[in-house]
């Protein structure tokens, strides 16, 4: 309870709501040209669609839509707390009188949209954006600002479910860092032979005993693989990205490096990673130990490293036993 209380009180505090007003006279749309690398998937939609009034009008749609629902998640976090008789801090109860009226006035602007609506929208410094509806501003933005760059991926999907969004792939520079820490064997009567390592919490299962050696190398390989790609993707997060986990996915290697593609626009870390590619399905497994991984929690991860593939990442044809 104290800490759910501390979570509050934190969430008032960093609250910030949404502005409904007349857009200031100099407020000029600004176009994102030239900040691919730097703007958000959003941001780089925004620029894509701005001459298509039909799409704007679905965009504008999609990001009223999450906002109310960010709103609702928060606003019910702190309903339960009042249902429940829990002492409730003032700032939070503020917040949440505050939170109320910017919801409110977000349905009432969307309930009011109509078609030959006049929209746009404005780039600002530090990565806000705002609508531009009929003159009325609208601060795109969370009751959580760690959750901004969430949210503003979710609008970019869902826009593009109704929209034909060709936006291209960006490459996300991060840099490509781990190690795998020093692993142990296990053997038993009635399982496979299993290859651990103790900080990660991946073990690789074999099929047999047949040449350990190249088993144990192929494990430390996918070890050091993942362990580069968690970095990746938690420097990714720190500065403020976003990885859709459900679109994740990691593409045939060209001059060198695999694309690991972190979004439903082909943004993609460029790594060697030529042992988790040839997971196939089993990387399916793979997304929730890394995405534990990234965000500093621990998550266990069973693998079965077949024999074929064992000795494709040797480079060698099959020995004999």
């Amino acid at each position: 309870m104290r800490y759910r209380t501390a979570f509050l009180s934190l969430l008032a505090l960093c609250c910030v709501s949404i502005m409904v007003h007349a857009a200031p006279p100099d407020a000029t749309p600004v176009r994102l040209a030239g900040q691919a690398l730097r703007a958000s998937p959003l941001d780089r939609l925004l620029v894509e669609l701005r001459e298509d009034p039909a799409a704007m009008a679905s965009l504008a749609r999609a990001a009223l839509d999450e906002m109310l629902r960010d709103y609702d998640v928060e606003i019910d976090r702190v309903e339960r707390q009042l249902r429940a008789g829990a002492p409730v801090p003032a700032e939070t109860y503020t917040w949440y009188r505050g939170a109320i009226a910017t919801r409110n006035d977000l349905g009432a602007i969307r309930e009011q949209m109509t078609a030959g609506m006049t929209i746009d929208a404005i780039a600002e410094a530090g990565g806000n954006t705002r609508l531009l509806l009929d003159g009325r501003s609208v601060m795109i933005d969370t009751p959580r600002l760690s959750a901004k760059a969430d949210l503003q991926q979710r609008i970019a999907n869902r826009t593009c479910e109704v929209v034909d969004c060709v936006t291209a792939a960006t490459e996300v520079a991060v840099a490509a860092r781990g190690r795998s820490a020093p692993g142990t064997w296990s053997f038993g009567d009635r399982r496979a032979p299993a290859y651990e390592s103790g900080t990660s919490g991946v073990q690789c299962l074999f099929q047999d005993n047949a040449h350990l050696l190249l088993k144990k190398q192929a494990c430390e390989r996918v070890l050091l693989e993942l362990e580069q790609v968690s970095t990746a993707l938690r420097e990714l997060h720190e500065r403020g990205g976003f990885v859709d986990w459900q679109q994740m996915t990691i593409l045939p290697a060209t001059s060198g490096a695999h694309r690991l593609v972190v979004d439903s626009h082909g943004n993609f870390v460029a790594l060697s990673l030529p042992s988790l590619h040839r997971l196939g399905e089993q990387f399916e497994r793979v997304r929730p130990w890394l995405r534990a991984r990234s965000s500093g929690e621990t998550e266990t991860l069973e693998l079965m490293i077949e024999n074929r593939f064992v000795y494709a990442m040797a480079a060698i044809e099959v020995l004999p036993r």
